[in-house]
């Protein structure tokens, strides 16, 4: 497969997908804030409820990419896979599944799945969803 190299601050199609591979520190992320901004500028579809998302596998790199993105009036969404999937997939979702596949009535969230707690603990107010922590589980095995 024959690769297009681009520098950070080149733009591309919005509309055309690609995958950005290259060495720490050669611009990685530089490209990505440059390229949402991007989209964010060109696209006619981006709103409050159509946003640019973007997943990173740590919360470190979230955290960088959101810090580096700046503020985009909400019409972006920057969280790890975990944080995306409990608070848009799992958490708003999770009703319909109870009593199925075997599932608790409580979610038990082991600590390395979270964005944060605090963020999780909010997200299960808003959704009025029962909530049990990893360490809850361990304390209540253990009495």
């Amino acid at each position: 497969m024959d690769y297009k190299r681009v520098s950070s601050h080149e733009n591309i199609n919005i509309n055309q997908n690609f995958l950005v591979s290259a060495g720490p520190g050669s611009g990685k992320t530089e490209f990505l804030v440059n390229h949402i901004h991007h989209i964010i500028k060109e696209s006619g579809k981006i709103n409050t409820l159509r946003k640019v998302l973007a997943i990173t596998y740590t919360n470190v790199a979230a955290d960088n990419l959101s810090r580096r993105i700046g503020y985009t009036s909400g019409l972006t969404q920057v969280s790890t896979i975990h944080s995306f999937l409990s608070e848009f997939i799992l958490l708003p979702y999770s009703w319909l599944l109870e009593g199925k596949y075997s599932l608790p009535k409580k979610l038990t969230i082991t600590p390395h799945q979270l964005a944060s707690f605090s963020d999780f603990k909010e997200l299960c107010q808003k959704y009025k969803c029962q909530y049990m922590t990893y360490y809850d589980n361990i304390r209540d095995r253990i009495s």
